[in-house]
């Protein structure tokens, strides 16, 4: 893979230093010394050659010095061309590397403002709906002003034409004072100028207004006619028929207050208009899901890479990494100076929060809830069983769970003596492909609870999270995660992931995974159980550190030795589970501190806590599975700028099939999960296979 280094191109002093340095020791001046040696041996020659006289052999020297000459300074300048050449072309690719970034942040920010362009585009069309909404609704109103006012006037005309006389026809009760026909017609022409203006305040349909319009014209026309007229006209209103009153009077007035109420009662229910707050309607450009292909297991690489040495390099304080398998793997901003990738497989006792004391002896005759290995013990391969040997702790179809000597680790056997070098010769384990399937379930697992704790407690994107976490401890720890770019050139990065949600979810993820594996997947997270084993295992430590990059028979005594430590420590710590819960409240306890900065603004603390109890006991568990099975993991995060391989990485954004990702050279824009390999040196040979791949963003 590609490891592209951004630093600024090299000039002056700096590059003749570099120069120099790329010069020294080549091939070409171990030629020309030679051609050297041969010619100051034909001097010699010369001078002691009987029957040559001094004159011509001294010309003949001199001749040969000055051939010597000009080949030390032709090849002296034939090394400086190529190395110049050389460094220009590092810088070249270097710069197009650089400009290809650009070029993506450009693109980026082009989209995002395009995507605003329609975001406002959108919110204008709907506010100028809404105003022809309100402009259609005030001429609405007009009209109904109008149309009310027009029969006000013509309900006044008709008071004004009416005379005394009219009244004495329609009977005599109709002129008496006080008498309620005499005072029916003005009081409905009154009531029914309310019921308009209220209809009116209450924004009614047109439809209906006009035809409640047309039912009062047409009343105030008929208002002359016969009692008996005025009364089936309301009653037709009404749209019933009142019952039967040999009071006259009340039977003209009955009917009235039924449509008064049946009009009240119409009004009651206004149409509802749509709320101006819904969203819109528009086709976003595609965002990428949530932790891409973190909800399912990553297909395995074959096992080809059997044969190929890699080791996990440190960044310390200096931010590089060491990689002998290939220059685009990384460290990480958590690693500790002795930093290797952690072993795993469990064959050992290990530590389970939801188990009594005696839940090893139950886990061998029952699957237990609620773990990450109930129903799946078949999937682990077994060690042989050797003969003599002790069968604490088998399973029903395995060989011992801890095969840590010749003659097997025992329950009455003392820590000391499973610590001695001498009985670490375990037998060879068997990784099957069900085996390394059991183990990228276990980390699927353990993805899984992070993905739930981010979800609920640490999703949301915050654009003003650059500012307060600046003077933080996070702050070195989110740039180094964009190896190798430069402190600048990572902050535009984080910046730029921080604002998005999918994006976000991939850095505190990331963050939690760097944590653990650096700091719990570790000999020394495993101190302080007894004297005896936290002497052992700074030892250890130490041992594993000088022997970093070393052929694999000269580490896997020392992964023999861990395994034994650690299943003396989990033996010895099974009865009481304080030791081990107060190092799970450590590890929830560090991880919220560490992502406090990046969690959610109104976030609740005790349900986050709980969260991050769970990681850190999935956590927890699978360290003890990883230290205790005297495999090589190998833990690698790649360079951001590296090409993407599907070989070792997953795309979480674009979702497209690896293989065209790869054929078209798009390049690793942020990593959120490493690449897990499980090397297996126990037996003859060395298998190796991929347990995860790496979940990166890509960008082209």
């Amino acid at each position: 893979m590609l490891s592209v280094d951004f630093a600024s191109p090299l000039a002056g002093a700096a590059r003749t230093e570099r120069i120099k340095q790329m010069t020294i020791n080549h091939a070409a001046f171990a030629k020309s010394r030679y051609a050297q040696e041969l010619l100051v041996k034909v001097q010699h020659a010369l001078r002691r050659m009987p029957g040559v006289c001094g004159n011509e052999a001294n010309e003949l020297v001199s001749h040969l010095q000055e051939v010597g000459q000009i080949i030390n300074q032709e090849t002296t300048q034939l090394v400086d061309a190529l190395m110049n050449i050389t460094l220009d072309q590092e810088e070249t690719e270097q710069a197009i590397a650089r400009m290809s970034l650009d070029a993506n942040l450009a693109q980026a920010k082009t989209d995002d403002q395009a995507q605003t362009i329609n975001d406002l585009r959108a919110e204008v069309q709907s506010e100028r709906e809404r105003r022809e909404r309100a402009e259609a609704d005030a001429e609405r109103r007009e009209a109904l002003g109008g149309q009310l006012q027009s029969l006000t006037d013509r309900a006044d005309k008709q008071d004004e034409s009416i005379s005394p006389d009219d009244l004495v026809q329609v009977g005599e009760s109709a002129s008496r004072r006080g008498s309620p026909r005499a005072g029916r017609r003005p009081q409905t022409l009154a009531q029914t100028l309310r019921d308009i203006e209220k209809r009116m305040h209450s924004k009614p349909p047109p439809a209906w207004m006009y035809a409640q319009h047309q039912q009062r014209v047409m009343e105030a026309e008929h208002g002359q006619e016969d009692n008996q007229v005025v009364q089936k006209k309301l009653l037709a209103e009404a749209g019933r028929t009142p019952p039967p009153n040999n009071d006259g009077d009340d039977s003209l007035v009955t009917p009235a207050a039924g449509n008064r109420q049946q009009d009240m009662h119409r009004g009651s229910g206004p149409v509802r208009v749509a709320s101006a707050f819904q969203g819109m309607s528009r086709t976003p450009a595609p965002v990428p899901p949530k932790f891409g292909p973190l909800s399912a297991g990553p297909p395995r690489a074959p096992a080809a890479m059997a044969h190929e040495r890699r080791f996990q390099g440190s960044w310390g304080g200096q931010g590089r990494a060491v990689s002998s398998g290939g220059n685009f793997m990384t460290g990480s901003a958590f690693s500790q100076p002795v930093r290797k990738g952690a072993p795993g497989f469990q064959p050992l006792p290990r530590y389970r929060p939801g188990g009594g004391p005696d839940y090893q002896q139950a886990a061998l005759a029952t699957p237990q809830e609620g773990g990450s290995l109930a129903q799946r013990r078949d999937l682990y391969p077994s060690t042989p069983t050797s003969g003599g040997g002790n069968r604490f702790g088998r399973f029903s179809d395995a060989g011992p769970m801890a095969p840590m000597g010749v003659g097997g680790v025992g329950g009455g056997m003392e820590p000391s003596a499973m610590v001695g070098r001498g009985s670490l010769a375990g037998p060879p384990i068997h990784l099957t492909e069900r085996g390394v399937a059991a183990w990228n379930e276990q980390i699927m697992e353990f993805y899984g609870a992070i993905r739930h704790f981010v979800g609920c407690h640490a999703g949301e994107p915050d654009g003003s999270a650059m500012l307060q976490m600046g003077n933080t401890n996070l702050w070195p720890v989110l740039l180094a995660t964009y190896h190798p770019l430069s402190e600048a050139e990572a902050a535009s990065y984080l910046d730029y992931h921080l604002r998005n949600e999918t994006s976000k979810a991939c850095v505190v993820t990331r963050v939690i995974v760097d944590y653990v594996v650096n700091r719990v997947w570790v000999p020394g997270a495993w101190v302080g159980s007894d004297s005896k084993t936290t002497y052992d295992l700074l030892d250890l430590q130490r041992e594993l550190e000088a022997t970093q990059g070393q052929a694999s028979a000269a580490r896997q005594p020392l992964l023999n030795q861990q395994a034994a430590i650690i299943g003396s420590i989990l033996r010895n710590e099974q009865g009481s589970r304080a030791w081990h819960r107060s190092k799970v409240e450590d590890v929830a306890r560090m991880l919220q501190r560490t992502v406090q900065p990046l969690m959610n603004k109104f976030v609740h603390q005790h349900d986050a806590h709980r969260d991050l109890e769970r990681v850190a006991e999935l956590a927890w568990e699978l360290s003890s599975k990883l230290l205790g099975s005297r495999l090589t993991f190998d833990f690698r995060f790649p360079d951001i700028g590296a090409r993407f391989s599907a070989q070792s990485m997953l795309p979480i954004w674009p979702p497209q099939d690896p293989a065209e990702l790869q054929a078209k050279h798009w390049r690793v824009a942020f990593v959120t999960t490493p690449a897990i390999t499980a090397r297996n040196d126990t037996g003859a040979g060395i298998s190796a296979h991929s347990v995860a791949l790496a979940d990166v963003f890509c960008m082209q």
